[in-house]
C-alpha cells in the first residue's frame, strides 16, 4: 500500500485516504482511479480496486490491491471529448455564419442605396453657396459610417467562414480585421490600442485564415472584458514579430497581445486553457473561448498559445508556424 501511496498523483493522494478511512470489518472493498507518476516522469491514470483484512478483534490487519494501467483509454476518452467539443464549436459558427449572411444580403443594397443618396446630396451640396461646414461634414461622416458598417459585414463574414483551406495571407492584415469587428467595444470602453507590426514580408504565412482570426477574436475579447471593469487609462498593445531560431516549431511568427489590467491571479493562471473554466460565469461567460483557442493552435494551427503576466498586465503569445509553399 506504501507503493501506491508514494506513486499516486499528491492532488488524488487525499481521496485516496478519504477511502481507506470507510473501511471496516463489513466493508472492506473499494476502488478508485486515480493519476499516477510515470518512470518517466510523466503523469499516467489508474484503476485500482483496494482491499482491506480485518483480524478477529476487528483490527486492521493488511490493505492490499490489484491495479490497472488505463491510460492509453483515458487519454483517448479525453482526446474524443476535445474533438466533439471542437465540431459543435465548429458547428455553432456555421450556424451563426449562415445567419450573418442572411442579415448581410439584407442590408448591403439599402446600405448601398443610402451611400448613393449620401453621395447625391452632398454633390447638391457643392453647387449651393453658403451651405455650413458643419452640414457637409456630417455628410462625410455619414458616408464613413456606412462604409465601416459595409466593411464589418464583410469581417464578420470571414470571421465565421467554414472554409478549412489553408491561404498564404498576412498576419498583420488579420490583426486589423478582427481589430475592426471590436473597434465598437473597443471605442466603448475608450480602450487605447497600440499595433507594433514587423515587415509585412515576413508575416505571410500559409494556415487556416479564419480559425487563427477566431482565436485572435477570443484573446482581444477576453481583454476588453477585463478592461470594461478597470478605473483609469485602458490600453492593448498587439505586436507581431517573425521568429527565424531553429526550435520545437522551426520558423515562426509570434503574436503577442497585452493589456495593462493588472494581471491574472497566479491560482487562475494554470486553469486559464481548462475546459469550462471562467473567472466571468456570474457575467455568462462559459469558460469555452481560450479552451477552443488552445485546441484550435495545437489540433488545427499546429501551433502553441501561452498565457503569462506581464509588468502590466496579462499577455498571451500565439506562435504559429511559417509554412509557406515553395
Amino acid at each position: 500500500m506504501d507503493i501506491i501511496r508514494d506513486l499516486i498523483h499528491v492532488d488524488d493522494r487525499e481521496r485516496l485516504f478519504a477511502l481507506l478511512s470507510t473501511f471496516s470489518p463489513e466493508h472492506n472493498i473499494g476502488e478508485i482511479t486515480f493519476r499516477f507518476y510515470k518512470n518517466d516522469g510523466s503523469i499516467g491514470y489508474a484503476y485500482e480496486k483496494i482491499y482491506a483484512k480485518f483480524g478477529d478483534d476487528g483490527q486492521l490487519v493488511e490493505i492490499y490491491g490489484y491495479g490497472q494501467d488505463i491510460t492509453e483509454r483515458v487519454l483517448a476518452e479525453e482526446k474524443a471529448k476535445e474533438q466533439q467539443a471542437l465540431i459543435s464549436h465548429q458547428n455553432r459558427l456555421a450556424q451563426q455564419g449562415e445567419m450573418l449572411n442572411m442579415i448581410g444580403h439584407q442590408w448591403r443594397q439599402p446600405l448601398n442605396q443610402i451611400a448613393l443618396m449620401q453621395q447625391v446630396l452632398r454633390k447638391q451640396l457643392e453647387s449651393l453657396e453658403g451651405v455650413p461646414l458643419q452640414a457637409q461634414q456630417l455628410i462625410a461622416d455619414s458616408i464613413k459610417t456606412i462604409k465601416f458598417l459595409s466593411q464589418t459585414i464583410s469581417d464578420f463574414k470571414h470571421f465565421f467562414s467554414e472554409s478549412k483551406t489553408q491561404q498564404v495571407f498576412r498576419v498583420d492584415e488579420l490583426l486589423l480585421e478582427s481589430q475592426n469587428i471590436l473597434d465598437m467595444r473597443i471605442a466603448k470602453h475608450k480602450i487605447t490600442l497600440r499595433n507594433d507590426f514587423a515587415t509585412p514580408e515576413s508575416l505571410t504565412v500559409l494556415a487556416y485564415k479564419s480559425e487563427l482570426s477566431q482565436v485572435i477574436h477570443a484573446i482581444l475579447n477576453n481583454s476588453i472584458d477585463v478592461l470594461a471593469e478597470k478605473e483609469g487609462a485602458r490600453m492593448i498593445i498587439v505586436s507581431a514579430t517573425a521568429d527565424t531560431k531553429a526550435d520545437t516549431l522551426g520558423k515562426q511568427i509570434i503574436i503577442r497581445i497585452e493589456d495593462n489590467a493588472g494581471g491574472i491571479a497566479e491560482e487562475t493562471l494554470s486553469h486559464i486553457f481548462d475546459p469550462y473554466f471562467s473567472t466571468k460565469k456570474e457575467k455568462n461567460g462559459t469558460g469555452l473561448g481560450l479552451y477552443m483557442s488552445r485546441m484550435i493552435m495545437e489540433n488545427s494551427l499546429n501551433g502553441e498559445i501561452e498565457a503569462l503576466n506581464s509588468a502590466k498586465g496579462a499577455a498571451f503569445l500565439i506562435k504559429l508556424p511559417v509554412d509557406l509553399p515553395n
